[in-house]
């Protein structure tokens, strides 16, 4: 185990998952990412209630005490060097018998991954440039606003961005609504006022787009509009940025061809997000 990545599971370092294992054959189960402050994860009340409302839709045993139990041991373990770093926290519904059935009696493995981050992340990072994917993702009301384990959609869409030179690319589902970047919730200024897509069909709930929507916005005398949004929407914004657990608030710089200059809400936003974090 390298001294810059560490890895626990099941609560005690690893090196290695157990086989068979439902997460590595189906994508059978639910990830968080968090933001670790010296030893500290950052909201972590929310990640673990959006976990709890996963481990209900894919009708895994609730293991949410477990998993804090285990991530605020993880966090005091970890030495100096990972005072800011990324946490992924992964659940599978561990072992069992060949074909698609979950077993009955299912035995959750929780895997801690730890990374350090070479930045200080309450310094906002430059605004992204972006690209529009030709991928798409799916309509899958049973899945979206959770992080369930297959990301394929994801991998595409950063392969895309990296192809294209852009930091992510803004993504739409198979009717053409907006969805969301690769890797983060999308924010579009419109008439001085905040709308964010609608995540019914499809796209994660993220823990930083629930901070904009109830409490970040408000305090900035922002109002914010959840609903349908698609291309005319982006076509009509004066500026846009994205939310997501290790970048907080990100103006976004460039879209295509497209420039934006006004970032001063995103600013503003990422001076709310920083005083929550201290």
């Amino acid at each position: 185990m390298s001294a810059a990545h560490l890895t626990w599971l099941d609560g005690a370092p690893a090196t290695a998952l157990p086989l068979p294992d439902r997460g590595f054959s189906f994508g059978d189960g639910l990830f968080e990412t968090l933001l670790i402050r010296g030893g500290r994860a950052l909201f972590l009340d929310l990640h673990l209630l959006r976990f709890q409302y996963g481990c209900a839709r894919l009708f895994l045993p609730d293991c949410t005490d477990r998993l804090q139990r285990d991530i605020l041991a993880f966090c005091a373990s970890l030495p100096p060097e990972h005072h800011w770093a990324a946490l992924r926290a992964t659940v599978t519904r561990g072992a069992g018998p060949r074909g698609y059935a979950p077993p009955p009696e299912p035995a959750p493995r929780i895997v801690l991954e730890a990374t350090p981050l070479a930045r200080d992340c309450l310094v906002q990072l430059p605004p992204a440039r972006l690209v529009e994917a030709q991928h798409t993702v799916p309509l899958q009301p049973s899945l979206a606003g959770i992080k369930h384990l297959n990301r394929l959609d994801q991998v595409l869409i950063a392969r895309e961005a990296r192809s294209a030179a852009a930091d992510d690319a803004l993504v739409y589902d198979s009717a053409g609504r907006l969805v969301s970047s690769g890797n983060a919730n999308v924010f579009l200024v419109i008439g001085g006022e905040l709308h964010t897509p609608l995540l019914e069909d499809a796209g994660i709930t993220g823990t930083r787009r629930q901070l904009v929507c109830h409490e970040w916005a408000s305090a900035l005398g922002l109002d914010v509009r959840i609903g349908v949004l698609d291309r005319g929407h982006v076509q009509r914004s004066a500026a846009l940025f994205l939310t997501n657990s290790l970048v907080g608030v990100r103006a976004v710089g460039q879209l295509g061809e497209r420039t934006f200059e006004d970032h001063s809400i995103a600013r503003r936003l990422f001076a709310e997000y920083a005083r929550s974090c201290g």
